[in-house]
């Protein structure tokens, strides 16, 4: 799923890793083949949030899904694997972002 601004700041404040722009030049091979999302490139590898997914107590809880890993030590390839879920975030109230809301569901 594609987060909002607001949402993509509220996961990078819960996770160690950053969310990559959507004009990063990487960006498009990662939606043709993963689909839209956010993505998420962290010290674990690649990852993307879910909605409904995460049985955590947070309010609007969403599963954080790990979709690659590193594939070398230089963190400068990546291997796509499986999808894993590596746990969840907190997106927030979407209400309380105003007209900043979803912006479409993958």
């Amino acid at each position: 799923m594609r987060l909002t601004q607001a949402q993509t700041e509220r996961v990078q404040g819960q996770i160690d890793a950053q969310a990559l722009p959507p004009d990063h030049p990487t960006a498009a091979q990662l939606e043709t083949i993963f689909g839209g999302h956010t993505f998420f490139l962290g010290p674990s590898g690649l990852h993307v949030v879910e909605p409904g997914l995460a049985s955590d107590s947070f309010t609007h809880a969403a599963a954080l899904v790990k979709i690659a890993t590193w594939h070398d030590d230089e963190k400068t390839k990546l291997q796509p694997q499986g999808a894993v879920l590596d746990g969840s975030v907190d997106l927030g109230d979407e209400e309380d972002e105003g007209d900043d809301r979803f912006d479409s569901w993958a």
